[in-house]
C-alpha cells in the first residue's frame, strides 16, 4: 500500500499503463530513488517482489520506459516530480512520416493532465534530459530513441 507522494505517483503509474502506448512492450516504474554505485548516479526503482532496487536502464529492446525523480527539497504537501520518459519512436508512431517527438510529448501530456494530480511545469528534452544519469550517453538520443523529462509540481498528504 503506497503513502505520502507514492501515492499519486502509483496512480499516474497505473494511468501510463493502462493508456498510454499500450501496443508497445514498456516498462513504466514508479518513484526512483537516486542512488551512487561506485560513484555513479544512477535511478534506482523498488522491486516489490524481492523488496531490493533495481537499476532504470535504457533498454532498446523495449518501446517505452519511463520512472518518476522526487527532487530531493519538499514539503509535506508538495513536492516537484520529474517523469523520465524514453520512447523508440518508430515502434511507438510507425505511421508517422513527420518528426514524431511531438506526438510523443502530447501523448504523455495528455495522460498527465487526464490523471489531475500532476501540474506540467516544464520539457526537456534530449541528452541533457537524461544527462544527471550515469551511462546515459549522447547517442542514447539519436533517432529512433527520443529521451526526454517532463517536470511537474504535485500535491500529496504525507499523512495518508
Amino acid at each position: 500500500m503506497s503513502k505520502g507522494i507514492d501515492i499519486p505517483i502509483d496512480k499516474q503509474v497505473t494511468l501510463f499503463t493502462n493508456y498510454l502506448m499500450t501496443t508497445l512492450t514498456r516498462t513504466f516504474s514508479g518513484r526512483a530513488m537516486r542512488n551512487y554505485r561506485e560513484d555513479k548516479l544512477v535511478p534506482e526503482v523498488l522491486v516489490v517482489s524481492s523488496q531490493n532496487y533495481s537499476e532504470v536502464l535504457l533498454d532498446d529492446t523495449k518501446g517505452a520506459i519511463c520512472f518518476f525523480d522526487v527532487l530531493s527539497t519538499r514539503t509535506p504537501e508538495r513536492a516537484t516530480v520529474d517523469i523520465y520518459f524514453a520512447v523508440n519512436l518508430t515502434k511507438a508512431y510507425p505511421t508517422i512520416t513527420e518528426r514524431a517527438t511531438e506526438y510523443a510529448l502530447s501523448d504523455v501530456l495528455l495522460r498527465i493532465r487526464q490523471g489531475g494530480m500532476f501540474t506540467p511545469e516544464e520539457i526537456v528534452d534530449g541528452y541533457e534530459s537524461w544527462s544527471q544519469w550515469s551511462g546515459v550517453k549522447k547517442e542514447d538520443n539519436m533517432q529512433p530513441f527520443y529521451l526526454f523529462r517532463i517536470r511537474c509540481s504535485v500535491n500529496y498528504l504525507i499523512t495518508c
